[in-house]
């Protein structure tokens, strides 16, 4: 009778610790799932950072000033520097979707990042250039909802895009050579 009592305290102590691996299992799982996604997120950082640097010159802001105000008045030169950012920055939007996609980032993530897409294409140099490049983002896998993610974002006129926000920044600062909203 004994044996079997002592029998019974051991099995329940050792399913008691099988319940306490898995908790502890299931903690370090998303503390290292939480580790990933940071990694991820600075890994994007340091992807847009550099080929933002890539494409920085000494011209690069009056550049981009003038495909924000005046794009008809671009080089080709200048033109290819634009489209050259617009891809970098459309490729770091993408890789932000992908990871959202396999889970490393979360859905906030992704809209954050789709958000800030509109700040680029939301512009009429912006908007020319995407309709022009969005079918060799769309050749991607999973870029099909990529590329819906991107229009239904422009079509539903959410945020500023550049050309509009630094044109109230602008005015709200009491400047004299503000560019026409």
């Amino acid at each position: 009778m004994k044996l079997e009592k002592i029998n019974v305290w051991l099995g329940l102590l050792g399913q008691l610790a099988v319940f306490g691996g898995l908790v502890a299992l299931v903690i370090e799982i998303r503390s290292n799932t939480q580790s990933i996604r940071a990694q991820e997120l600075a890994s994007i950082s340091d992807r847009l950072s550099a080929r933002q640097l890539a494409l920085m010159g000494p011209d690069i802001r009056g550049v981009y000033t003038k495909a924000l105000f005046s794009p008809n008045d671009l080089t080709l030169e200048e033109m290819l520097g634009v489209s050259i950012f617009l891809n970098y920055r459309l490729g770091t939007a993408f890789d932000a979707f992908t990871s959202a996609q396999n889970g490393t980032l979360t859905q906030s993530d992704w809209e954050t990042s789709l958000r800030d897409t509109l700040y680029y294409l939301g512009t009429e140099f912006g908007r020319n250039w995407w309709e022009l490049e969005k079918s060799e983002f769309a050749d991607y896998p999973g870029g099909e909802e990529f590329v819906e993610s991107i229009d239904k974002t422009l079509n539903d006129g959410s945020g500023l895009p550049d050309d509009k926000f630094y044109a109230e920044l602008c005015e709200k600062l009491g400047m004299s050579n503000c560019p026409p909203k």
